[in-house]
């Protein structure tokens, strides 16, 4: 399985909690316990796949795609700071990029031939925010809108995602 994390590196992350940690540290702490928790069973962490991406601007925001053991992981997570916009779509279209790219290149896209339950990839997006606006160079959004070109061989899909990929959302408050 593929597991993604997005984390908003947005100046509004820089927050303090009750107990000292900013919102940063509690999504970095959140993140690293649930691979901890993913290592813990043999049947899985020797098959996932990590992506760690930030909300910089362009491909400077994926940091990391590490395998196991993860070493390149976990330091490239400690080593995240905030102060980006809130991009967050910018992000996701970018992520969605890449997991289509990753599909073509290894054969997991069978256009024409409908779905191959054999040759699945399923994917978990993981969004880490703290909920405010979502900023960008265009001002404040409303939504959420993946933006930007398609990536190759991308006007083959109807839409930038695919049936074995599920997003979710962790607000941090």
């Amino acid at each position: 399985m593929t597991v993604v994390f997005v984390i908003d590196t947005s100046a509004s992350m820089n927050q303090r909690c009750s107990n000292g940690l900013s919102l940063l540290d509690c999504a970095k702490s959140a993140v690293e316990h649930f691979v901890k928790l993913r290592l813990r069973d043999i049947t899985w962490h020797k098959s996932d796949r990590y992506l760690l991406v930030t909300c910089e601007e362009g491909v400077n925001a994926i940091k990391v795609v590490d395998k196991y053991p993860f070493v390149n992981f976990t330091r490239a997570l400690k080593s995240i700071e905030a102060h980006d916009l809130t991009e967050i779509g910018t992000s996701l279209q970018l992520v969605l990029d890449y997991l289509h790219l990753h599909r073509l290149v290894n054969d997991t896209e069978k256009y024409g031939q409908g779905r191959n339950p054999i040759h699945i990839e399923p994917t978990t997006i993981i969004l880490l925010t703290d909920g405010t606006e979502l900023t960008s160079k265009a001002g404040v959004l409303k939504t959420i809108v993946p933006n930007g070109p398609a990536p190759a061989g991308g006007e083959l899909a109807a839409k930038p995602y695919r049936w074995d990929q599920r997003v979710f959302a962790i607000v941090l408050r």
